[in-house]
């Protein structure tokens, strides 16, 4: 179907328009998450080690011995929450979405990811209500999340949607506004996210963005259409999940070290280092 729009008599389509929406909401909730989730992670440790005044006066010079352990341990626990959503959605998206989306069609994986990110929303508002809850129910929702493939699923699910569902010669313009939409959630994101912070609350906060990720999970199952791969068309459709894991294995492995022409082995193992040394510094300077 098509739904055409006009605007100062230039048409536009919007079936044109698919996960952009999606990814704008699903990084706005990503980076306004990490501002918020950082500072509940600080706000329970202190809560959990030290009395109220204490927490009310920590970046008096009177407690920075205080300040010291509470930063200490909430590095520590930020560490322990990444590698409770990092490891599990690595896995999940070599293993089950990469297969999902190659053989089922692309519309599941994008919406997979939404629902876990609603889940681990909803534990944080939780969290941020009992403060003095266990530190160790912090990595729930985070390790919830990467079970359904994360913050890495997401990205590979949107951005492997585009490539499927745009054309040739306009497959970079759709790459680049899915990419601006990123950086316009980004700049939005960490701009209000302490602002929004210091005029509310926990609650507020994890409660919007649960909001506006339902939202988005809504708009994907109404709006955005599956597509399927054309090789997955042609295959049976009594491939049991254990031969489809072992050709997931091999094509990983041949992704990898398949022969390829001229040095473009080697372009693509520099384009993996090179993305992990962009990340490891983005969010390396999040951190500080």
């Amino acid at each position: 179907m098509v739904y055409i729009v006009t605007i100062m008599r230039r048409s536009f389509d919007l079936k044109s328009i698919t996960v952009e929406p999606v990814m704008f909401i699903y990084m706005f909730n990503s980076f306004q998450n990490f501002v918020t989730f950082q500072a509940l992670v600080y706000d329970k440790v202190c809560v959990q080690n030290f009395n109220s005044t204490v927490c009310a006066h920590l970046n008096n010079k009177t407690f920075d011995d205080q300040e010291d352990v509470v930063q200490k341990q909430t590095s520590t626990w930020l560490l322990y929450s990444n590698i409770a959503m990092g490891v599990p959605a690595l896995l999940t998206v070599m293993f089950l979405l990469g297969p999902w989306g190659d053989r089922l069609g692309r519309k599941l994986p994008v919406v997979v990811p939404q629902i876990e990110t609603i889940v681990g929303s909803i534990a944080n508002l939780i969290n941020s209500v009992y403060m003095d809850a266990p530190l160790g129910y912090l990595l729930i929702g985070n390790f919830l999340n990467g079970l359904c493939g994360g913050y890495i699923g997401a990205l590979m699910s949107m951005y492997t949607y585009i490539a499927h569902v745009s054309t040739p010669e306009y497959r970079t313009v759709k790459m680049g506004l899915l990419e601006a939409m990123v950086f316009l959630s980004g700049t939005v994101g960490t701009g209000v996210s302490g602002v929004m912070l210091d005029r509310t609350s926990y609650q507020f906060v994890f409660g919007l963005l649960t909001g506006l990720l339902t939202l988005g999970l809504v708009y994907t199952l109404l709006w955005v259409d599956n597509v399927i791969p054309e090789k997955s068309k042609e295959a049976p459709t009594s491939i049991g999940w254990c031969t489809i894991l072992m050709g997931v294995v091999k094509d990983v492995t041949l992704c990898v070290w398949n022969n390829r022409r001229s040095k473009h082995f080697w372009n693509l193992a520099l384009l993996i280092v090179v993305l992990f040394l962009v990340m490891l510094v983005t969010v390396g300077g999040y951190l500080m």
